[in-house]
């Protein structure tokens, strides 16, 4: 009898053991797969940061692009506009010192140029700081041009200078428009100061 609670005692023993062994391979595999999900879990999203990160890098990149290419669209239109560098306007008729009346002929030279090819006259009293668009018109395949400068705002024996800008715009500055500063863009030629005397 002895030795049989002794064997029973014995078995329930390496039971025990047995399956405190199973729990702590049970749970060091659930810890495992725990491990390696956690591990899965942290290389997608560091794939996704990565690739997240390419992203941002990717419009970013863009974005630098873009500024650039608008940077040169800016500067092709400035260049566009004022073809500085490229073009040279004179008028050679009227000359300093002539007298006219309220509407003259003005007459001059230009660059040949496949833009630029727009000419305004502007007019101001010498007395002012105001300056007038008097007339639009485009110079001519052979370099020359011809317009009118209408003297309205110039009283009789007053005087005025007298300047052409070459442009590529015709909208640039409306005709009839004033300004109380020289227009700034385009191409300005030589001023020419004449007096009104009637």
């Amino acid at each position: 009898m002895g030795d049989d609670k002794s064997g029973k005692s014995g078995v329930r023993i390496e039971w025990i053991k047995l399956s405190g062994a199973i729990v702590a391979l049970l749970a060091a595999i659930i810890g495992l797969i725990i491990s390696i999900i956690n591990f899965s879990n942290i290389a997608k999203q560091e794939k996704k940061s990565v690739l997240q990160q390419e992203e941002l890098a990717k419009q970013q990149k863009s974005s630098v692009l873009q500024q650039e290419e608008l940077a040169k669209q800016q500067k092709s239109i400035e260049r566009f506009e004022s073809c500085y560098g490229e073009v040279i306007i004179n008028i050679i008729d009227p000359q300093d010192g002539d007298q006219v009346s309220s509407s003259i002929d003005i007459k001059g030279t230009a660059t040949i140029h496949d833009r630029c090819r727009y000419v305004f006259i502007v007019v101001r009293d010498k007395n002012s700081q105001v300056w007038r668009v008097t007339d639009l018109l485009q110079v001519n395949i052979n370099g020359t041009w011809a317009g009118k400068a209408k003297l309205d705002d110039i009283p009789v024996g007053g005087e005025a200078e007298i300047s052409a800008i070459i442009i590529a715009q015709p909208k640039a500055y409306p005709v009839g428009e004033h300004f109380s500063v020289p227009p700034d863009r385009g191409v300005p030629s030589n001023f020419v100061c004449i007096k009104r005397i009637n």
